[in-house]
Order: structure tokens, then sequence, then C-alpha cells
């Protein structure tokens, strides 16, 4: 009787190596994780890319795992980079806020420095953002050859003003009260000559317009959503 003699070989205990993932808030391999960048989150570990912040949120950090809801009343898009912190939410509403202000000075004068300075008087003198003011029109009053007409436009009965300069400002609709009650003709008189060294007299009453920012923001989105569709390859046309 033979016997055979049979040598099994025995299974190592060595490991293979461990796949990991880069964390939530992050996207890349293994070997190279990066933060997301404010605006952008990655909810889950191992995700290849971080997304946009949907609309009406945001994400003010970087790394983030999920975003921020914006405030009551406010809004954001997230075909804008991703709105990266409670100050880029944008208001449902804003209030635009007209004002004409006569200048003893000629149009040629009204130069780059001037229109610097006359837009921080403005923000100074209603306690808002410089950024917030635009200048929208400037007329020559010189040019207006009949005089009732020139006193009926700048509501004086003083020839001295040769351009009028108006202004639109935007604030919050829910802003415009009290930036309104701030008002005062004699303020934005004191500030434009502390910044300007011009002295008017002539400061018309603001106009407010009530305009709707978040159909505006989500028109937009949907046309550059159509617009992505449109260029990717992966849309065959039939």
């Amino acid at each position: 009787m033979f016997v055979v003699s049979i040598s099994i070989p025995t299974q190592t205990n060595a490991q293979e190596p461990e796949t990991t993932y880069c964390p939530a808030g992050s996207f890349g391999d293994h070997a190279s994780c990066t933060l997301c960048t404010p605006g952008t989150y990655a909810k889950y570990a191992g995700q290849q890319d971080c997304y946009n912040c949907h609309v009406g949120s945001y994400a003010d950090v970087a790394g983030a795992t999920s975003c921020t809801l914006c405030p009551v009343d406010y809004h954001s898009s997230p075909f804008e980079g991703g709105t990266t912190f409670e100050g880029t939410c944008k208001p449902n509403t804003v209030a635009k806020i007209k004002m004409k202000v006569g200048l003893p000075i000629s149009l040629a004068d009204f130069g780059t420095r001037i229109q610097k300075y006359f837009k921080l008087s403005i923000a100074l003198a209603l306690q808002i953002g410089v950024a917030n003011v635009a200048i929208t029109e400037v007329k020559d009053t010189t040019t207006i050859t009949s005089l009732d007409n020139r006193r009926r436009l700048l509501q004086e009965d003083d020839e001295s003003w040769s351009i009028e300069v108006t202004t639109t400002t935007t604030v919050p609709s829910a802003n415009v009260n009290s930036t309104i009650a701030f008002f005062s003709q004699q303020r934005v008189i004191s500030e434009l000559q502390l910044s300007t060294g011009i002295v008017s007299s002539y400061v018309s009453t603001p106009e407010v317009t009530h305009i709707s920012t978040r159909h505006i923001t989500l028109m937009k989105s949907e046309k550059r959503l159509i617009s992505f569709i449109s260029a990717c390859p992966c849309v065959q046309s039939q």
C-alpha cells in the first residue's frame, strides 16, 4: 500500500492595500484630496467633484459638507459660481431710490474724480454702501433754452445750476423705510460739500420703485441651464 503525501500551501496573512476615500467636504482620490471652495460642498466621502450650493443657500467656509439657507426673503443662484457667504444672498425684492441733485459746475468738470466723491456723499447721506449708488443720468441744464422749463426742471428760481445729476440707489425693500427716514436734503448737501467742496442747495425728493429680483435670477438660471444642455455633447439632435 502506497501513501501519497500532498503538501497544500497555507494562505499567508499578508493584507492587501486598504482603499481610502477623500472625506466629505473634499474631492479627489485617496492620494490627493482638495477641500471644496466656499460656495460649493461635497456631502459624501469619495466624491470626485464639489457642487455649487443650491438655489437659496450658501457656504461660507472651505470644506463644506452642506449649505446654509439664505435668510428669509433672500435668494441665491447656483449658476453664479456658488454663493460664498450670507452677504451674497440677494433680496427677493429691492427698492430703487431715484434722486436728482443740481450742481453749479460744467458738464466737463464733472469728471471721474468728482463723480467718485459725489457717489460717496450720497452713500454717506443715506448710510449705505457706495457700491449701491449709481449715476444714471447727467443733464447739461445750460442747453435748455426756455427759462420756465429750466426753472421747472430744477424746481428752483436760481439760474446758477449748470448740470443736474440723477442717482439711483439700490437697497433691499425691507430696508427702504429706514433709509428714507434717515434721508434729508440738508444731509445730502452737507456731505456733498464735505466730499467735493461743491455747494448745492437743490436736492429733489426721493422717488421709490420696488423691483422683484428673484424671478429675474431664476430666469437667468433657466437660460444658463438651457444653454448648457444645448452645448453638451451628450445631447444629440434627432
